[in-house]
């Protein structure tokens, strides 16, 4: 009993530093850092980068809607930034520094429960007096992920659409993403920006209007025999040729000798000049009334002109790219390869498809298709999992949160239709989500699996990390980042289920033999197991 609190204990901190010593472990963790030196940092402005101001001497960040923003975000980097300049010997640069992290911390709790994060420190060497020191950055420069919005999950479920079709290829995912967002962007822009005037000039005769009046004068008589007077309303249209079509009379409803002549009358009448819209030919809808008077005199109206056709829009281009000209880097197929390098027998697939995995959840369906196609997959079942269909955040229940699909893999239409069903079910909400709960329920459904393969998110802590001692089967865990930073918490899962670890072309296996101070080197980055969990370790 003794033990299994234990570990129940040991889960928990794996994924909350909310504990005072936890995050004082992490702010240690972070001053330890080798400092990068530079002469001068300047900061960039980029999407999805907030640059955070401090004083020279100072731990008080001056952007306090910024800071507060950052709330709910997920953190792919931290860079700490100083100035190694001391007007005293006494002055201690990780005091200051450690201030400004726990102020960051203090702001954005959210921070310490995420892993994966590459916290760096850059040292500024330009700097030789204090009021040099006022033209330098200090404080922290932090990378996020986009929020999940409507427009980039229409984008995210195409690229998987075109991939299983073959018409992008699935290493093009950043090139898909770029483009398509300029074009939403360039959409978006057009509906807002006002609507300029339009000039349109109505169609006349070739030879000009004192011709018209006089060819009007000239050529209309009272039907014969009649000699009441009327009013005609006449419309009709000249076309881009010049000639008259479409002679209609709104408001009468039954042909009478009146219509009759200013029908002969129209058809009679020379060639015209087109209209313009914006010195573009154009087609004329014409108004006009011919009033013949109880005097005998035919008096006609002038013309009332309208376009028939749409202001033109000036079209702006975005230059295509050729998706089969991209090459492929070791990142933008690393699913694929670990899938195809492990071939784990009679085993089941649990996904991730909660925001910005899409990349990753077509690289799943490109296994898939290719296996299915020369008929050697050898996964069971599948699960895709969105941490609760959208449920409220404060509503997730450890275990029973939902948001998770189970099928067969029978077909790469039916597994890529599940897929963009729990995509657009759910997108995540929070930061942690229910990964054990998953593994879970696909251990429930296929007790025949030998195994259970997890395509996880690097950035995203486990929520339910205190389940995981019911999990019976190995778990061999995919964690899928653009950091060369792993979150701990996933060697941890490996090494309680008797799994592995595969992350930037890394494949950490037998972690399970491993014994307590036992270290792991990924890439630059070393892990310590300590009392049944990994941490990362200081430099």
């Amino acid at each position: 009993m003794k033990q299994i609190c234990l570990s129940f204990f040991v889960l928990l901190n794996c994924i909350s530093f909310s504990q005072e010593t936890s995050q004082a472990e992490l702010i240690e963790f972070v001053v330890s850092q080798t400092p990068t030196l530079i002469e001068k940092f300047e900061p960039k402005e980029k999407q999805f980068t907030v640059s955070l101001r401090t004083g020279f001497n100072d731990a008080v960040y001056t952007n306090k809607q910024a800071l507060s923003e950052l709330n709910g975000r997920q953190i792919i980097k931290v860079e700490l930034v100083y100035t190694t300049y001391r007007k005293s010997e006494k002055f201690d640069q990780h005091t200051l520094n450690r201030k400004r992290l726990s102020s960051l911390f203090a702001a954005v709790p959210g921070i310490l429960a995420q892993g994966g994060i590459d916290w760096q420190i850059i040292g500024q060497t330009g700097c030789t007096s204090p009021e040099m020191g006022k033209d330098f950055f200090h404080g922290v420069v932090i990378t996020y992920r986009p929020k999940p919005s409507e427009t980039l999950a229409k984008i995210e479920i195409d690229f998987l659409k075109q991939v299983k079709e073959g018409k992008v290829p699935v290493h093009a995912y950043d090139a898909f993403l770029k483009q398509e967002l300029k074009k939403a962007d360039l959409a978006k822009s057009s509906d807002t920006v006002p609507e300029k005037e339009h000039v349109f000039e109505c169609a006349e005769f070739v030879q000009g209007e004192r011709a018209r009046i006089d060819f009007y004068t000239r050529n209309l008589r009272y039907p014969p025999g009649n000699n009441m007077p009327q009013t005609v309303v006449v419309e009709f249209t000249i076309t881009k040729e010049g000639k008259v079509e479409g002679i209609q009379f709104p408001f009468i409803f039954k042909e009478n000798p009146y219509t009759t002549e200013v029908m002969r009358f129209l058809r009679t009448t020379p060639e015209w000049r087109p209209g313009r819209l914006d010195s573009m030919i154009t087609s004329s809808h014409v108004q006009q009334t011919i009033e013949f008077t109880e005097r005998g005199s035919i008096i006609p109206s002038p013309l009332y002109c309208y376009s028939t056709a749409a202001p033109p829009k000036k079209e702006i281009k975005i230059p295509g790219i050729d998706y089969s000209k991209i090459r492929p880097t070791n990142a933008s197929l690393a699913v694929v390869q670990i899938l195809q390098r492990n071939k784990w027998e009679n085993a089941a697939l649990v996904v991730d498809v909660t925001g910005s995995m899409a990349q990753y959840s077509a690289q799943t369906i490109e296994y898939l298709k290719n296996e299915l196609l020369n008929k050697t997959n050898s996964f069971q079942k599948i699960a895709f999992f969105n941490d609760g269909n959208k449920l409220a955040d404060k509503n997730k229940k450890i275990g029973s949160t939902g948001g998770i699909l189970i099928s067969a893999v029978t077909s790469v239409d039916e597994v890529l239709a599940n897929m963009i069903k729990v995509m657009e079910a759910g997108d995540g909400g929070d930061i942690p989500e229910n990964n054990i709960e998953a593994l879970l329920k696909m251990q429930d459904s296929c007790s025949t699996c030998s195994s259970l393969v997890m395509i996880a998110d690097n950035y995203a802590t486990p929520r339910d990390l205190s389940l995981l001692m019911k999990v019976t089967k190995p778990v061999h865990i995919i964690v899928c980042s653009n950091s060369s930073v792993l979150n701990e918490c996933y060697l941890t899962i490996a090494y309680r289920t008797k799994g592995s670890v595969h992350f930037n072309g890394k494949d950490i296996a037998n972690i399970h033999t491993f014994e307590d101070g036992a270290t792991v080197q990924v890439l630059k980055e070393t892990y310590i197991l300590t009392n049944g969990r990994f941490y990362r370790k200081r430099k």
